[in-house]
């Protein structure tokens, strides 16, 4: 099997339903993968990726004879969440009881509940953190 390297890639990061803005994302890479490259002995470096309307960066490493380079964006989407958050705590339940009963009705809570544990967790945490600060 003839075994190809991968010199350069593209990463699209999709951030969590969360409001941080993307250069906390930039600030972790930065911090992480300076730790790890330290621990694993290679050399990283990042710099400025100069998007138009878009954030992101560009990374460079090497791995002892081979250098490979990324250029990582991040798809930002928190204005949907800041819009989300912006409508107050009951909105939020009320979103949360109009989702359960269309999971509830069409049956598709039991189609969840079939898959694999992560995903049924990921779907099921938000309820079960937003009920139980009910009581």
């Amino acid at each position: 099997m003839n075994m190809q390297q991968i010199k350069r890639r593209k990463v699209f990061y999709i951030p969590g339903f969360d409001p941080f803005p993307a250069r906390r994302y930039r600030e972790l890479y930065r911090a992480n993968s300076q730790e790890q490259a330290t621990i694993s002995g290679y050399t990283i470096s990042q710099s400025a990726l100069h998007l138009k309307d878009r954030f992101g960066w560009q990374v460079n490493a090497s791995f002892g004879d081979q250098d490979c380079e990324a250029e990582i964006e991040v798809l930002v989407w928190s204005d949907l969440v800041k819009d989300t958050m912006r409508a107050g705590i009951l909105a939020t339940y009320l979103q949360l009881l109009r989702t359960a009963w269309i999971y509830l009705s069409t049956g598709a809570l039991a189609d969840v509940i079939k898959v694999r544990k992560g995903p049924v967790i990921a779907a099921l945490y938000p309820v079960g953190f937003l009920l139980g600060q009910l009581i």
